[in-house]
């Protein structure tokens, strides 16, 4: 018996789209769906963007980024969570199996004990997440 994967990918898919769109129009500074579709399409075509420049400015440099960033950081969780689930041939393994998670913390709460900035902390927790898996290999 073989299994299709077109069902679930397209019903993943479609909600990424969904949560996309939700994401890009709701805020503190409304743009609706019709702003959000004239400001891609006058991006495509090369035409001057028929919006007002505020939702311009938000849609482009406020939302765009953060949309962005958390559509990657979710891939790249899942992209890790898939390997570990291969690795230790397990569907419900998680990180603290390998101590990734209380190494992350350790990390992060040196960086907030020393008073560093936002990036650091999350330089520091990286290294300590990395420290505890390379320890306990």
């Amino acid at each position: 018996m073989t299994r299709s994967f077109a069902p679930g990918l397209s019903i993943a898919l479609a909600v990424l789209i969904a949560a996309l769109l939700l994401a890009f129009t709701v805020g503190r500074y409304p743009a609706g769906l019709g702003d959000l579709f004239s400001f891609i399409i006058n991006r495509l075509t090369g035409h001057a963007p028929a919006v007002a420049p505020a939702a311009v400015d938000v849609l482009l440099h406020v939302r765009g980024p953060r949309v962005l960033a958390a559509v990657m950081v979710g891939a790249a969780l899942a992209v890790a969570g898939t390997a570990f689930q291969g690795l230790f041939r397990n569907p419900l393994v998680s990180p603290d199996l390998l101590g990734a998670s209380s190494g992350a913390a350790l990390g992060a709460v040196l960086g907030i004990y020393f008073s560093l900035g936002v990036l650091m902390i999350e330089v520091c927790a990286f290294i300590g997440g990395l420290l505890a898996v390379g320890s306990s290999i």
